[in-house]
């Protein structure tokens, strides 16, 4: 009887092993009916970053959705494997993908360390959970991830499983897979990983913000020692090795965002364009390479030259003021929150916060607080600061107790230190903006680009996208139009008054020189420049504004521009990136330049998906040169006839334009042949640069000859000083810098292109230059001729004749010699240009 019961109680309990394996079958069975495939671990393609090269292939700038890099599993190091397992599955290599022990052990340890030490599930579970499943915490779920466990065990090895799992994980602060991790943290690649930071590193996947270094140091490092613990304890590592990785010092990579430390308003750029032509989903996923045109050395040079230009006007209109006032328990929380030294505040470049502890006009010097650091400003070094007015001319400060006092908290630099006492500048955010482009001037590569003050406070890229009046920094593109409309260096313009009526708004336009006086017969050289507005106006008003228009399209000038003779001074907006372009048509001899700022673009398998380099970017070559010349030569020598016959009938020809009369000297315009990839003549170009080298030399760009190389270039200010422009070039580069308000109000009086622009573009050139050769600017050779000129009347006159100039003309051009009638007139005159702008 009693094994009768016995036989029973078995009986039942196999009937119910039974069932419960049935119901154990059928929940697999049930659940296993809709898995998910295993080829996203098969054709493992994770969303990758996009990475952006400068021209010297340094990283300037990476976008993403998750920041990772796919590390081949042979460049993963032994003992960051090692130490991946310890932490998080101590018998990957010997389980099936589900570790029953491991699950009762983890839970075990975590119940008596009241907190989680060790995670139950496995490696393979997790890439499964990771690659094939939803986030969400379900029974179904869970049974889900064990039969993917198991079936991923069965169809890749071991080391496929922990590649998988090693290049998807979070790590923290953005990073997924160790790749990325070890240049975010360590900024390393995760082969030159030392032992300590590869058991920081790996115990990171199990709580990445917990164990963060950044915020949570010691939790970190607990951690740390935890991951040598166990790979002592899995026999990995020696308990020596142990103890010096934990005694290792580790050096946390600062965090900082790479697209904000190179080029941010370029790399923007080019997001932009990634985006529009291939899609956001291939910027942030598919791990393009970009290879951009951008110089980092050159773009550090414009940033500096750029911050320091506007930091000096910023001055120059006065101090707005503190940026708030504390209380003095908020001076105290000040000083107590600011208590560590920075070593990077001892650094000229490097502004900081600071709080005014006392003012000693006595001893003339405020004493401040700043990041642990007591210091003093003397001054000297705040004599600017005087109050905020754009408009009003500034005298320096006498009492500083009239502009600062305890509790302000203001803005410093460092300045120097002297008998253990540090010394600071007061300094001040700029409001006025400012924009800069540098490009190559052969290949329309765009070297530098800044499109305002601080990217971080604002992206509007006004390099690229603020439409502002260029004032006479468009008068170049006007003279060179008129060059190929007959006008030649010495073409005489009567710089006379005019009114131009409107009877339909009853209005009359009188427009002036900017000294307000006239100068009468001007030769077309000194009035470009001089910058004269009236005989500019008589140009585009003989040579026609849809001329100058079309003109101005051919070099890139692609905004609407007005059509009235208000354009001659500029009026029309464009932005800084199309009047540098339509410039670099000069250096370039007439080539066409389009701004490039990708060279190449590959997708993740290295497939070219772009290529912007070409074979024969440059100038043009002497081939093409001297077959253009050959064909200009014959079609001069034909029209040498014409042009003998056209002088005979100028006094009777009437040209149909009401101020032929006061435009002397012009030559017939000649339809000649261009060079292939041209959009104007070398001989245009040729002059356009040699008339804007004596902008620089005698005229409104006087502010930067000491830049002691050859250059070229033109100033630019409009209305009430509202925009300040300089665009300039050298033989190999040709930049801009745009200085204004964005909401367009006056900069302050006096605050003239040369005042404000031009010497952000001389900071920027003078840094340049220091790796650029000095040379001079090519000639085209045979159709371009030098002769010597008197400067007053424009006509030929001996070699080294007394206060002559050599002026460029095109072969067949020059003008008539100086009479002795005629040199005895000008004795008798006196010649009274004033710079004008």
């Amino acid at each position: 009887m009693r094994y009768m019961r016995y036989w029973v109680i078995f009986s039942s309990f196999l009937l119910l092993l039974f069932f419960i394996g049935i119901i154990i079958i059928s929940l697999f069975t049930f659940f296993a009916f809709d898995l998910p495939s295993l080829k996203a671990l098969s054709d493992y393609e994770p969303p990758l970053v996009s990475k952006v090269y400068s021209d010297d292939y340094e990283l300037i700038g990476k976008f993403f959705d998750e920041d990772r890099s796919v590390i081949p599993f042979s460049e993963i190091p032994v003992e960051l494997r090692h130490a991946i397992i310890s932490a998080e599955d101590a018998h990957f290599y010997h389980h099936k993908g589900i570790d029953p022990w491991g699950i009762i052990r983890a839970t075990a340890k975590n119940i008596l360390a009241q907190g989680i030490r060790q995670g139950g599930s496995t490696i393979t579970q997790q890439v499964a959970k990771t690659f094939l499943l939803t986030k969400e915490k379900t029974f179904s779920r869970k049974i889900k991830e064990f039969i993917l466990a198991n079936r991923i065990e069965k169809n890749f090895s071991k080391d496929q499983i922990l590649y998988l799992y090693l290049n998807q994980i979070y790590f923290g602060h953005g990073s997924y897979g160790v790749g990325a991790a070890s240049k975010n943290y360590f900024n390393k690649d995760v082969s030159a990983l030392n032992l300590a930071e590869i058991a920081l590193l790996a115990g990171l996947p199990q709580a990445p913000s917990l164990y963060s270094p950044f915020k949570n140091p010691e939790k970190a490092k607990k951690r740390q020692k935890y991951v040598l613990k166990r790979m002592f304890e899995e026999s990995y590592i020696s308990r020596e090795a142990a103890q010096q990785a934990l005694a290792a010092e580790i050096s946390i990579a600062p965090k900082e965002d790479i697209n904000l430390s190179v080029a941010p308003y370029f790399l923007e750029h080019v997001r932009k364009y990634l985006v529009e032509k291939y899609g956001n989903d291939e910027v942030l996923k598919g791990g393009l390479k970009v290879y951009t045109t951008v110089s980092a050395s050159l773009q550090h040079s414009a940033d500096k030259a750029v911050k320091y230009g506007l930091e000096q006007l910023s001055k120059r209109q006065g101090y707005r003021g503190p940026l708030r006032a504390l209380n003095e328990e908020e001076i105290t929380m000040f000083m107590k929150n600011n208590k560590i030294p920075q070593p990077k505040l001892l650094n000229s470049s490097i502004r900081s916060e600071a709080v005014v502890v006392s003012v000693d006009d006595i001893q003339k010097y405020v004493q401040v607080f700043v990041h642990g650091i007591h210091g003093k400003i003397r001054l000297e070094d705040m004599v600017w600061a005087s109050p905020f007015d754009p408009k009003a001319s500034h005298a320096a400060l006498i009492s500083i107790s009239s502009r600062l006092k305890r509790g302000d908290v203001i803005i410093v630099c460092y300045k120097e230190q002297k008998n253990n006492t540090f010394y600071f500048y007061l300094e001040d955010i700029p409001l006025v903006q400012g924009a800069f482009i540098a490009l190559d001037p052969h290949t329309g590569y765009v070297k530098a680009l800044v499109g305002g003050y601080d990217f971080s406070a604002s992206e509007f890229n006004r390099a690229t996208q603020a439409m502002r009046q260029p004032g006479s920094a468009f008068k170049p593109i006007i003279y060179a139009s008129a060059l190929d409309k007959g006008y030649t260096p010495t073409t005489i313009i009567i710089d006379s008054p005019i009114i131009y009526d409107d009877p339909s708004r009853e209005f009359a336009w009188k427009p002036t020189n900017y000294s307000m006086t006239f100068h009468g017969d001007t030769t077309f050289r000194s009035s470009l420049i001089h910058s004269l507005n009236i005989t500019t106006i008589k140009i585009v008003q003989d040579i026609g504004i849809d001329y100058v228009t079309e003109y101005a399209k051919k070099l890139g000038v692609h905004s609407p521009l007005t059509q009235d003779l208000s354009l001659s001074l500029g009026s029309s907006a464009v932005t800084l990136e199309e009047l540098v372009t339509a410039y670099a048509h000069f250096p370039s001899l007439g080539r066409k330049v389009e701004p490039i700022y990708i060279k190449r673009v590959e997708d993740r398998y290295g497939r070219v998906l772009e290529n912007n380099v070409s074979e024969d970017a440059g100038e043009n070559s002497e081939e093409q040169i001297q077959s253009f010349q050959k064909e200009t030569v014959k079609r001069i020598e034909e029209m040498e006839h014409e042009r003998a016959v056209m002088n005979e009938l100028a006094d009777l020809k009437s040209t149909g334009e009401s101020i032929s009369h006061d435009i002397m000297g012009k030559v017939p315009a000649r339809d000649l042949p261009l060079p292939s990839g041209s959009v104007i003549s070398p001989e245009t170009a040729y002059i356009m640069t040699h008339l804007l080298r004596g902008v620089i030399q005698e005229g409104t760009g006087q502010s930067v000859r000491s830049l002691d190389r050859p250059a070229a270039g033109k100033t630019g200010t409009t209305n009430e000083y509202k925009d300040a422009w300089f665009i300039g070039f050298t033989p190999e580069l040709v930049a801009g810098a745009w200085v204004g308000f964005d909401e367009i109000t006056t900069l302050g009086k006096g605050e003239t292109g040369a005042t404000a622009a031009s010497p952000i573009w001389l900071a920027f050139m003078q840094e340049a230059g220091q790796t650029l050769p000095k040379r001079d600017f090519k000639i085209p050779p045979k159709t371009i001729v030098f002769t010597s000129i008197d400067p007053k009347t424009g006509k030929r006159v001996p070699p080294h004749t007394k206060n002559s100039l050599t002026e460029a003309f095109r072969e067949g051009t020059l003008p008539p010699l100086l009479t002795p009638a005629e040199k005895q007139k000008e004795k008798n005159s006196v010649d009274d240009f004033f710079l004008e702008e």
